[in-house]
């Protein structure tokens, strides 16, 4: 079983992302890596897009039946990352995506969405916008 847990579901650009990837083994195994990815997405109407901003691939060596292994990682939001939103016909989304490569088995993946969002400066009032 792997999963992804982030600390916190939103970050501004320019922050990190902070989580754990836990990767618990079902019979004794050496994963070649566990690699991480920091990704965007769109979905909805039309063609799908996607990219990866940042990788990062760690050697485990061999994983005991029943064995948890954790991967802490921190990873920077670019500071001129879109903000997540989700319109009419498409959203776009920022994750944490996830692979164990499993030597001669299905790899194990997990993904973890987050938003960018942009937190307003203290102090600044918004007006309430005229019907």
């Amino acid at each position: 079983m792997f999963a992804i847990d982030i600390e916190t579901a939103e970050v501004n650009p320019g922050g990190a992302v902070r989580g754990t990837a836990t990767f618990t083994a079902e019979k004794e195994v050496t994963p070649k890596h566990v690699r991480l990815e920091l990704a965007w997405g769109t979905r909805g109407r039309g063609d799908a897009e996607s990219g990866v901003i940042a990788t990062a691939d760690r050697a485990t060596g061999p994983v005991a039946a029943g064995e948890t292994v954790r991967v802490p990682f921190a990873v920077a939001v670019p500071e001129d990352a879109v903000r997540s939103f989700a319109g009419e016909l498409v959203q776009l989304y920022w994750c944490i995506r996830g692979r164990v490569d499993l030597p001669w088995a299905f790899d194990e993946k997990a993904e973890a969405e987050f938003e960018v969002t942009m937190e307003r400066p203290s102090g600044v009032e918004v007006p309430p916008l005229d019907d």
